[in-house]
């Protein structure tokens, strides 16, 4: 009986961790560049059940198999792209097909597809949370947005002047990428960058690849889920405890 326990219990933490990364997905649906996570759920180690053999105890003939509940295997994210949508700004680009924007941070490398850009006080082409964006040949400085046009390669003109080209990676596995906030991923120091197939558009942003319907979806299911395993504990409580109360009334 407490083995039911455990397993609806494994459920509701499973479910609770679901949850948690449906409402991060929706709070992003707004942030450029954003990538929908997913948790894949399944079950713990499968274990082979014996019983024993009333006529010789010391052996067992096996039932089958049965696991031991449900987890989070892990979080996967989703590299699809996201629509785009017109802003008309100078330093806005988005990347359209495969890659990511390399930007500084105080920590290392980091790669984002979130292209809304700005000029910081030293006059660095950075990021809206400050990260300043990598070109081929390093930092790339400019004076004013309104004298700057970016081609569909990339390359970033100045007033008619050549001044870098932005620096887009993109990596063989992505798997092997994690989120490190601030819409930003981290590589592995020993996983070399392959060359991208993409192009940039000036003037526009990619949105989140957050589908709102879906995610409504998938946390009313998850609550159904959680729910019902929910019942099942509460259940399994009240046999407990008829049953201890039954034993205690034995004389």
């Amino acid at each position: 009986m407490l083995r039911g326990i455990y397993y609806a219990a494994s459920g509701m933490l499973a479910q609770q961790i679901n949850g948690d990364t449906i409402a991060n997905n929706i709070t992003n649906i707004e942030a450029p560049g954003y990538k929908k996570d997913t948790a894949v759920m399944s079950p713990f180690q499968r274990v082979l059940l014996h019983y024993i053999v009333e006529e010789e105890k010391t052996q067992t003939s096996a039932v089958g198999y049965t696991s031991r509940g449900t987890q989070v295997q892990g979080v996967v994210t989703s590299f699809n792209q996201g629509e785009l949508k017109s802003t008309g700004r100078p330093l806005d680009v988005a990347i359209v097909g495969d890659g990511f924007f390399v930007v500084q941070h105080e920590e290392g490398i980091r790669l984002t597809r979130n292209g809304s850009f700005k000029i910081d006080a030293e006059g660095y082409l950075v990021t809206g949370n400050g990260l300043r964006v990598m070109g081929e040949n390093g930092l790339i400085a400019l004076n004013d947005e309104d004298g700057v046009s970016i081609a569909d390669d990339g390359t970033v003109y100045e007033n008619g002047q050549v001044v870098d080209r932005l620096l887009v990676v993109d990596f063989a596995n992505r798997a092997v990428l994690t989120k490190a906030g601030e819409n930003t991923f981290v590589a592995p120091d020993d996983v070399q960058p392959v060359q991208p197939q993409y192009s940039i558009r000036q003037g526009y942003l990619e949105m989140s690849n957050v589908d709102i319907a879906q995610e409504m979806t998938d946390l009313i299911m998850m609550m159904r889920i959680y729910e019902a395993n929910q019942r099942t504990v509460q259940t399994y409580d009240r046999i407990l405890e008829q049953a201890v109360r039954d034993i205690g009334s034995l004389r």
